[in-house]
């Protein structure tokens, strides 16, 4: 079956088309968040967790925008953030050691941000919207988002390189 044709079943919720998924790209999504998870049982956990997003999430799937399995992979390397920075809310409200990204010091840096960058990075890395739902959301064209969320990330380096 051609990706093209597994996209129609899967948004048609066809449970052969999420079988089909799982044996043709289970391997790759895994080695995606093993990359970054190092627990197994947690990388397990969010591979499965991985392919019920992508179930979930099919929907949004716009094929003009890029190949599948690429769009799958950003869901993937979502999942596994989730995973190894368990944050609730947005992103910068980090307390103690719960999360990795604060154990860095990255909270910090991010709490400098201005806060339309913040919700910007919340929305885009931690919550795994795409530019089109964030442009929505914020009353903004995707282009807009595209160039905020730039400046807002060259920003983070430099705050991060000080």
């Amino acid at each position: 079956m051609a990706d093209n044709e597994l996209i129609i079943q899967l948004k048609a919720k066809d449970d052969r088309a999420l079988t089909m998924l799982f044996t043709r790209y289970s391997k790759s999504l895994y080695a995606v968040v093993a990359s970054r998870v190092a627990d197994r049982d947690q990388a397990e956990d969010a591979l499965q967790q991985t392919i019920v997003n992508i179930w979930n999430q099919i929907g949004n799937y716009d094929e003009s925008k890029g190949r599948l399995f690429s769009w799958m992979v950003n869901i993937a390397r979502q999942t596994a953030a989730q995973k190894t920075n368990p944050v609730s809310g947005t992103f910068v409200n980090l307390s103690g050691d719960a999360s990795r990204i604060d154990s860095i010091g990255t909270g910090e840096v991010v709490r400098k941000l201005k806060p339309r960058c913040i919700q910007m990075l919340d929305l885009l890395f931690f919550k795994g919207k795409n530019v089109d739902d964030v442009a929505r959301e914020l009353d903004l064209s995707a282009e807009a988002v595209k160039s905020q969320n730039r400046s807002c990330v060259t920003d983070l380096r430099n705050y991060i390189a000080s």
